[in-house]
């Protein structure tokens, strides 16, 4: 087995998290949108299936059950979901990922297999 080495350096992983941070928040605040919309349309059938009109709600983001993405190989045809689906938890969890070193660090652990994982590790190692 052979050992491969890829490197990136700052500039370019600065900018794969600048095209994260870029990409189309009117498409991610829409979805967030329609998805809010159907969880407030489904309370009320829930309500009436469960017989009680007692329902708690997070207080914040952070009592949010969210799981993580997939974890991000490094595959470029995995790129956009990636980043589809972080814009998505940094629309809904705003409150938590209020800065652009909070997005980058959480889109580092994403970054669990193949050339991402190497990445990851060149970049923390700087």
């Amino acid at each position: 087995m052979s050992n491969v080495h890829i490197s990136l350096n700052e500039a370019q992983l600065q900018a794969l998290f600048d095209r994260m941070a870029k990409a189309s928040l009117e498409s991610t605040q829409k979805l967030t949108e329609e998805a809010l919309q159907a969880v407030k349309d489904s309370i009320p059938i829930a309500v009436a299936n469960t017989g009680t009109q007692h329902h708690t709600f997070p207080k914040s983001t952070k009592d949010l059950k969210l799981t993580d993405p997939p974890a991000f190989t490094g595959k470029p045809d995995d790129l956009e979901r990636v980043i589809r689906d972080c814009e998505v938890r940094f629309t809904i969890q705003n409150d938590m990922f209020n800065t652009p070193t909070k997005k980058a660090y959480y889109i580092l652990t994403l970054f669990k297999e193949g050339a991402a994982l190497l990445w990851k590790n060149v970049y923390i190692e700087q």
